[in-house]
Order: structure tokens, then sequence, then C-alpha cells
């Protein structure tokens, strides 16, 4: 379970980001949120979609739709959709794993994330209670993306119901 914790935490962006242009030399149209940094999950996802592109044959003309030979402002928003898209299935689905079979994730869950090794428990219960909006004790899925400025979980995986 630890192994999967940890891409949970990178993935959600709960990690180390960097400036479009700083550190990773990276567009700033990888910035699907819009917060001003490159997550590690928005560069994982621009990854994954270069390699699938490569291994499609596109090269460098992933996201030039329109083959003219630059990214207009069109093709740049149906990228940054396609990149959030596959970002939250990804998070959507590793939650779902460290969750469980009932798809809640309990403080118990939450405390074995590798971020809380060698801290005091309160540290993750403090952001639990945070991620846990209604108090009941359990964060869903709902939740989660909710309080890590995700928005709503992709359509088709909403959690599972109590």
């Amino acid at each position: 379970m630890k192994t999967l914790v940890l891409p949970l935490m990178l993935v959600a962006g709960i990690s180390q980001a960097v400036p479009p242009g700083g550190l990773t030399s990276a567009p700033a149209f990888l910035d699907v949120n819009g917060d001003g940094l490159i997550s590690e999950a928005e560069r994982q996802a621009y990854t994954e979609s270069r390699a699938n592109a490569n291994a499609q044959g596109q090269g460098g003309k992933l996201w030039d739709g329109n083959g003219d030979g630059t990214v207009d402002e069109s093709e740049r928003q149906v990228a940054v959709a396609e990149l959030k898209k596959r970002m939250d299935t990804k998070v959507a689905s590793l939650f779902e794993e460290l969750a469980g079979d009932d798809g809640l994730l309990t403080l118990k869950e939450f405390s074995t994330l590798p971020r809380f090794d060698h801290r005091p428990p309160q540290v993750a219960a403090n952001l639990f209670s945070h991620l846990d909006t209604d108090g009941d004790g359990v964060v869903t899925l709902e939740e989660f993306f909710k309080e890590t400025g995700r928005g709503k979980p992709p359509a088709g995986e909403t959690g599972h119901p109590r």
C-alpha cells in the first residue's frame, strides 16, 4: 500500500512544484490548474501524453491539431483540457485504491502516507480535518477533489456510496 500513497500525493499536486519555465523549462501551457506552477502531476500528465504521441508516430505534432506548425490558443485549450482529464482520472484512481473497497478515506489510511513519517500524528490529523469538510470522519473523493483545488472528480468516478 505504501508504494501507492506517494504517487497519490504527487499526482494530486500535493508536492513541490516549479514556476513555468523554471527548473524544468516547462512551457506555461502545462500549468493546467492556473496556479502559476507546474506540479509534479501536471508534469507527469504531459510526459505520458508525449510518450503516447511518440508511440503513435505523432512526435512533436501532439498539440498542433491543424498541422500549421504552431499551437494556437484553441489548440492550447484542448491540450490543457486533455492533460487535466488524464491527471484527474489518475488522481481518482489512486485515491480509490488508497481508500479501499468502501471508497472512503479514513484518517488511519491517510496517515500512512510517507509525507507523515517522522512527524507528529497531529500533522496528518490537521490536514485530514481540512479535507473532511462535513466532519463525518471520512474523506470522499468529492471532498478530496474540492479541497485540493481540483473541482469535481472525473465523470464516472464519484467514489463509492455509503
